[in-house]
């Protein structure tokens, strides 16, 4: 199935690039996402978009166009206050 090849070549791509695009100041996450024309894409997922983030990380990756997506610091779960998980 050609879908199918397409979304395996993406996350070959992903995991190709990840750790080199993670170790990028500001980048929190990577993943793989579709577009509001269907197409799969890969998202670079930032704390704040800036225009040196915008330099750094490419607009497309072995012929798979990036995005970047503003999502703020991202927090692993961790005690409250009272001690509890939340």
């Amino acid at each position: 199935m050609e879908g199918e090849k397409s979304l395996e070549r993406i996350y070959e791509i992903k995991k190709k690039y990840a750790a080199e695009i993670l170790s990028v100041d500001g980048v929190v996450g990577i993943g793989i996402s579709e577009d509001e024309q269907g197409e799969m894409v890969i998202v670079v997922s930032v704390e704040n978009i800036s225009e040196e983030l915008k330099e750094k990380i490419p607009n497309e990756i072995e012929g798979i166009r990036v995005i970047l997506k503003e999502t703020g610091k991202i927090k692993s779960m961790e005690d409250d206050e009272d001690g509890d998980k939340v």
